[in-house]
């Protein structure tokens, strides 16, 4: 029997995640069970013994792996799978669910994603991604989540997601929000050194990201252009800026306008290297996906076409007709 691997967040949209599994199972067993594969439940106690658990089914040979949650899945579905061949189905269930915007991958809609994943995997209907590498330059600090695949940060917007994640408040649009505002209105200017295509950028930073994709900050529309299939980072950087203007170009962004501003650099690039620098205030903990990654200094590098993404058909030759090559 060819093995497929399921692994749910149970506490993802207050335990709808769970029901959406339920669905899942259900149309997987009905579409592949007499074309000879066996849907496995690979859903740990924790999220460490979920990832254990993926692990040894990985190694053991799956065939697909699908992980039904918010961004943190995804977050944990790449780290298992890059370097593995196996591709990655994704049945969004979180709060932002910001990568499969991207794919324009239904959200809400359980069954008709897991008939559309069904299909992918039947016909092998695989959209191939670029996915950006983190390496600490510094051998006495440890990586989390080395591996990320839309967008990392590391300037209020790292702030916002790092305050966001421990606020009590229960929703997590309002948490995003109200971090947002006390993090723009008390904007900080982190010291960074950044060495971008030989070129190195020493100075205080108020925004940092780097795109694969484009969304980010539950469902913020930050870098229209980014794809990741073209073999390129779109990284974005402020400095200069004011709070008032960086509260303007957040809520353009929340309304899907593309961000713009004399104060906001683009550069596209497959490697960079940020450190610390000389003058502003200490850097956040770099997030990526919205998880943590780690502290400067850091290498990222993009590795174009390192993971197989499970879509339906039709989808797979929209989205080819979108890239850049």
């Amino acid at each position: 029997m060819k093995e497929i691997g399921i692994i749910v967040n149970p506490l993802a949209n207050r335990g709808q995640a769970v029901v959406y599994a339920r669905t899942v199972i259900k149309i997987f067993n009905e579409v592949l069970s007499d074309k000879g594969y066996d849907i496995l439940d690979l859903t740990g106690q924790t999220y460490e013994h979920s990832q254990s658990l993926g692990k040894k089914a990985i190694d053991r040979g799956l065939v697909a792996l699908i992980v039904i949650g918010g961004d943190g899945m995804v977050s944990m579905g790449v780290n298992l799978l890059v370097g593995k061949n196996v591709p990655l189905g994704i049945v969004p269930a979180g709060s932002g669910n910001d990568f499969v915007r991207s794919l324009q991958v239904p959200i809400n809609q359980p069954e008709i994603v897991a008939r559309g994943l069904a299909a992918g995997i039947l016909k092998k209907s695989y959209y191939s991604i670029d996915i950006g590498e983190v390496k600490s330059l510094d051998k006495t600090k440890s990586i989390k989540n080395r591996y990320f695949v839309s967008i990392l940060c590391g300037g209020v917007d790292a702030a916002i997601s790092n305050m966001a994640n421990i606020s009590p408040i229960p929703s997590a649009a309002m948490r995003y929000l109200s971090a947002s505002f006390w993090q723009l209105v008390n904007l900080p200017h982190y010291g960074y050194k950044l060495t971008i295509n030989n070129q190195a950028i020493d100075k205080p930073l108020e925004l940092l990201a780097i795109c694969n994709t484009s969304y980010y900050g539950n469902g913020i529309k930050i870098c229209k252009e980014a794809d990741p299939t073209d073999g390129f980072f779109n990284i974005m950087y402020s400095s200069g800026i004011s709070a008032f203007k960086a509260v303007y170009i957040f809520i353009k962004a929340m309304l899907g306008i593309s961000v713009s501003h004399k104060t906001v650099t683009r550069i596209k690039a497959n490697k960079l290297v940020i450190e610390s620098g000389g003058t502003g205030q200490t850097p956040p903990i770099i997030q990526a996906d919205g998880e943590a990654v780690g502290q400067t200094p850091l290498e990222i590098k993009l590795i174009p076409k390192a993971l197989d993404i499970i879509v339906p058909p039709k989808v797979l030759t929209k989205l080819n007709s979108q890239c850049s090559y």
